[in-house]
């Protein structure tokens, strides 16, 4: 079940505002998020938490930034036995694009997936030209990074995302 931003939006302005629970990393959260939101990364998720936290609520809604995760997250806590709670659709991505209110970091640090990038076509481009001036064993490391980064978009996990989010870089 998902929620879009502009009836969350009039959630969120009313008496019953849901407890908002945003999944996404400790260093993406600090980036920007909506106001009021909890931050608890998915691979951190409590349940038995969230769901003490809702009681003081009307309902969870889980916010990542594309929606991916956000539905991993409800899963899980319907698992856990919550009912009334969604995932807002198409994520930060989408309320942003709608100008919906963030609030956003004066942190000059660059965002997790721009370094992904950055990091993904280094390693990208390094093996290209190791596999051209080389050995042609090198055409590996390439193969490898589009493997993950395949992965990545498939599935919503990425783990170069994950690892450069615990960097001393990206820690508050």
């Amino acid at each position: 079940m998902t929620i879009h931003p502009a009836e969350l939006k009039n959630r969120l302005e009313s008496d019953s505002k849901p407890l908002m629970l945003d999944v996404r990393t400790s260093a993406e959260f600090n980036e920007m998020a909506i106001a009021g939101s909890k931050c608890m990364p998915l691979n951190q998720l409590d349940a038995d938490l969230v769901k003490q936290m809702a009681e003081q609520a009307d309902g969870c809604v889980v916010v990542c930034h594309s929606g991916k995760r956000s539905e991993q997250a409800c899963a899980k806590l319907r698992q856990a036995g919550m009912s009334d709670v969604c995932s807002l659709q198409g994520g930060l991505e989408l309320w942003d694009r709608m100008k919906l209110p963030l609030q956003k970091s004066d942190r000059a640090g660059l965002p997790i997936i721009r370094q992904v990038h950055i990091v993904a076509g280094s390693m990208t481009l390094a093996g290209s030209i190791l596999a051209a001036t080389h050995s042609p064993w090198w055409i590996i490391l390439p193969a490898f990074v589009g493997a993950g980064l395949s992965f990545a978009g498939l599935t919503g996990f990425c783990g170069m995302g994950l690892l450069l989010a615990k960097m001393p870089w990206n820690r508050v």
